[in-house]
């Protein structure tokens, strides 16, 4: 899936020329989306974890130098401890994976409802349980903003 990226600066001019490549020069061109003269939003796809390449063109012809985009290693959940739990919630939960970096925001999603995630370390995540109906099964995700960066377990509360 395409990360959205947003290059803030000066000087961007709504034309059908602007566009971002992500990688090396020769990578495939992107449209942007003009958001104001400091900022557009650009698309960069899926590729492994490291830094790469930056450039932007508001005409399609000169592009800038000298910027960089971090990819960080993706997000997985090996396992979930406690698994089930009580459905008054308040209780912290460990998420086990990897792919858990400092510089991300994370969120622990039991099924809609929303719970801070605090990283532990790169391969562990800790999540409050919240409140759910008795015996209900909850799915748990950990995201970060408003995209999906892994699927997690089933979670299965009890009186």
């Amino acid at each position: 899936t395409a990360t959205v990226v947003t290059v803030t600066g000066s000087g961007f001019v709504e034309t059908e020329h602007l566009g971002c490549k992500v990688g090396p020069f020769w990578s495939p061109w992107t449209p942007a989306m003009f958001v104001s003269s400091s900022q557009i939003v650009c698309t960069a796809e899926k590729h492994s974890p490291g830094k790469v390449d930056l450039h932007v063109s508001v005409n399609g012809v000169d592009y800038t130098e000298g910027l960089v985009f971090e990819y960080l290693a993706d997000v997985g959940v090996r396992a979930i401890v406690p698994s089930t739990g009580s459905s008054a919630g308040g209780y912290n939960i460990t998420v086990h994976g990897s792919g858990f970096d400092s510089r991300l925001s994370l969120v622990c999603l039991f099924g809609a409802q929303r719970s801070n995630a605090r990283i532990v370390t790169s391969s562990a995540v800790i999540c409050t349980a919240p409140k759910v109906q008795s015996d209900q099964i909850v799915k748990l995700r950990v995201v970060t903003e408003a995209h999906t960066v892994s699927a997690g377990e089933d979670r299965k509360s009890t009186l």
